[in-house]
């Protein structure tokens, strides 16, 4: 009887082991696909940040004489988790076209700063 005991332990302790490391390496794998597609999320990208290039035009419609009412032909140049460069075809609101490279970054203050120039 003594010997039935001691291979019901064994047993019992082996399971709970296998178990343990099972759950221990579902979890660890977890962890890494979490890593692996957690990603910064960013408030713009080419197509919502022409708001904001339209907003900001307007607020200098007075200075510049015109603004930019809308963006076509968007192309992404560049973009990082702290940054997105983007140009394209500014429609402005003189009925006049221009070439146009928009974009919103992350400066030392941690804030997104958005600047435009038309070429």
């Amino acid at each position: 009887m003594r010997i039935s005991n001691s291979k019901t332990i064994f047993l019992s302790a082996s399971l709970v082991f296998i178990f343990i490391n099972a759950i221990h390496a579902n979890e660890a794998d977890l962890n890494s696909k979490a890593i692996d597609t957690l990603k910064i999320a960013k408030p713009f990208d080419c197509n919502n940040l022409v708001n904001q290039v339209r907003m900001i035009s307007r607020d200098h419609l007075d200075l510049e004489g015109y603004s930019v009412e809308q963006i076509e032909n968007r192309i992404m140049l560049s973009e990082t988790d702290y940054s997105i460069e983007c140009k394209g075809i500014a429609k402005l609101s003189n009925v006049t076209s221009s070439n146009i490279e928009y974009k919103a970054f992350v400066d030392t203050e941690e804030d997104w700063i958005i600047e435009y120039y038309l070429y």
